[in-house]
């Protein structure tokens, strides 16, 4: 398997990122999710993920639930992002705008992606990778939100 094979799906299989699907996949809860796996604790994506949160609060990803945004931080031991193909951007309202230029500040416009897992119900991840002060730690930080397609 191609090594960035093996990171996207590292990043994907990550429980905090994407948990397991619930019974019902029709129906997401708006409500945050508490997973119990480990978060980043170092300072700078701790940062990162109180930023994004506090920029996202009052976003909701637009679909048949109308799911609210939830920050992750994880530790990440690669350097960057797995490589996706780039996709067409859509014109984004007034708060995507900030969402997008509050991602492209804290990771670096070319270290942003989104990925959407699943077929009817969706996964969405915004995630960039944070690194400590120092170099010598790594985190994946972003939002995730469920997107529901019928």
């Amino acid at each position: 398997m191609d090594p960035e094979d093996t990171s996207y799906l590292a990043m994907i299989n990550n429980p905090a990122i994407n948990p397991a699907s619930s019974n019902d996949d029709a129906s997401p809860s708006n409500s945050k999710s508490s997973i119990t796996t480990q978060s980043a604790t170092f300072d700078e994506a701790v940062a990162a993920r109180q930023q994004l949160d506090k920029v996202a609060s009052d976003l909701c990803l637009v679909s048949e639930t109308d799911a609210s945004f939830e920050p992750f931080s994880v530790p990440w031991s690669k350097p960057s992002l797995p490589y996706t193909d780039p996709k067409d951007a859509y014109g984004q309202a007034t708060g995507f705008s900030t969402l997008q230029n509050t991602l492209e500040m804290l990771f670096g416009a070319d270290q942003v992606k989104v990925y959407l897992c699943g077929e009817v119900t969706v996964t969405v991840i915004i995630v960039g990778v944070v690194n400590s002060r120092d170099k010598n730690e790594t985190a994946l930080v972003g939002l995730k939100s469920t997107l529901v397609e019928t």
